[in-house]
């Protein structure tokens, strides 16, 4: 991503820390919640697609209107915490309202 951000000066060479979220998502073996807001200047959303559409199945996308890239939950709100609940639950198979057996 940051050859993407950063094509010339080529600064990305001069970066410690190298992550191909890409290739890293495609081994994943748990449920996967990407929220990206429409308004992140720092990652484009069409990058954030890119690593979800990288990941294997069980995986959910959510775009939150209005949010930039570090502020989701502030911008979301309700939604995000939603989106988030209802995550949570399908990955532990809580029905809604419900609670865990046990």
């Amino acid at each position: 991503m940051a050859r993407l951000r950063l094509p010339f000066p080529p600064a990305w060479l001069f970066m410690r820390t190298r992550f191909d979220n890409r290739a890293r998502v495609a081994d994943l073996a748990v449920p996967l919640l990407v929220m990206h807001g429409d308004r992140d200047t720092l990652i484009p959303i069409s990058q954030g697609r890119a690593v979800f559409e990288a990941a294997p199945e069980p995986k959910q996308f959510h775009v939150i209107r209005g949010a930039g890239h570090n502020d989701t939950y502030l911008a979301g709100g309700r939604e995000y915490f939603g989106v988030l609940a209802r995550f949570c639950r399908d990955c532990v198979g809580v029905p809604s309202g419900g609670r865990p057996d046990g």
